[in-house]
């Protein structure tokens, strides 16, 4: 709730078209909240699908000068990292293949 008034608050009619200020704003505001190592993991997971790879790799930067950050934490965006490279592969194959 806290979140989202801020961002309402900060609202201007036109902005829907640079969504992404306010996803990494929601992403810093959390950040700052200390997440747990759960917390941190699920970020990781929406940073990682983030449409935004300058955001998405941003984000990723402070997650992992979070105090809750470890092994498995780093172990999960390697392994989430591998799976999007490896879907981006099949897809580039696809469309060569289309073609």
């Amino acid at each position: 709730d806290l979140l989202f008034l801020k961002q309402l608050n900060g609202y201007e009619v036109g902005h829907e078209d640079s969504s992404e200020h306010d996803r990494n704003g929601a992403f810093h505001w959390w950040l700052k909240k200390k997440p747990s190592k759960d917390e941190l993991m699920k970020l990781v997971r929406l940073a990682l699908i983030d449409p935004d790879q300058f955001l998405s790799e941003d984000i990723i930067r402070y997650i992992k000068k979070s105090s809750h950050f470890d092994r498995d934490v780093d172990a999960l965006i390697e392994n989430l990292r591998d799976e999007k490279t490896q879907q981006t592969r099949r897809a580039s194959r696809g469309l060569h293949r289309d073609q």
